[in-house]
């Protein structure tokens, strides 16, 4: 068998996302929480984290799940990206505390991407924060798309494997840790009743 075989084709994955809701919610919900509207309310990484989870039990398949992340959370970067490039920070400064985002926040994000660009923009999905507002805040500094899409390209798909892995591992320890409970409880259930049945003939035999 190919290692290709493992990857959905093209029409497999559309079908998959127009056929089956758990989907289209995953990458909505992906999308959503990279925005800086909504970001810091939507629970992304949890719900890719259930997704991956789900694939354990055949419910999904998490190759699609990591794909559909992964370009969700791209999406979701472009959009903040092209937020922050027409409305600049008076977006963030009026609706800021609505959104659960700090004067503080924003500053720290900033400092950060003038300062170290390349580590803000390949690791800054890995912070719940940062997420939300690293690349918005590269629109409204005009950085140009060339310079960041890539970064958020091998971070969305990185970020999304990680989380999508983690549930999928859980999961599957989960159902080991069921399994060994079932085998535990059997085990002390027969030792119950060996007890029992040394005591009745016990008391047959002294009868």
């Amino acid at each position: 068998m190919s290692i290709l075989s493992i990857f959905p084709t093209f029409d497999s994955t559309l079908g998959a996302f127009l056929q089956y809701p758990l989907y289209r919610i995953l990458f909505f919900i992906t999308m959503f929480e990279s925005s800086p509207l909504f970001g810091m309310i939507v629970p992304g990484q949890l719900f890719i984290m259930l997704a991956g989870f789900l694939a354990e039990f055949g419910l999904l398949s998490l190759p699609l799940v990591i794909i559909f992340a992964s370009l969700a959370a791209v999406f979701g970067d472009i959009i903040a990206y092209l937020l922050g490039k027409i409305y600049g920070p008076h977006l963030i400064i009026k609706f800021g505390k609505y959104l659960l985002i700090t004067r503080e926040q924003y500053l720290a994000t900033e400092h950060s991407l003038i300062n170290h660009p390349l580590h803000t923009l390949a690791l800054g999905r890995f912070s719940a924060t940062t997420r939300t507002l690293v690349f918005f805040i590269a629109g409204t500094r005009h950085i140009r798309f060339y310079r960041w899409i890539f970064f958020s390209l091998i971070s969305g798909i990185l970020w999304a494997s990680a989380y999508a892995t983690a549930g999928y591992l859980f999961a599957h320890t989960y159902e080991n840790l069921l399994t060994s409970i079932d085998i535990f409880a059997m085990i002390g259930a027969v030792i119950v009743v060996l007890f029992l049945l040394k005591g009745y003939l016990k008391k047959k035999l002294d009868h």
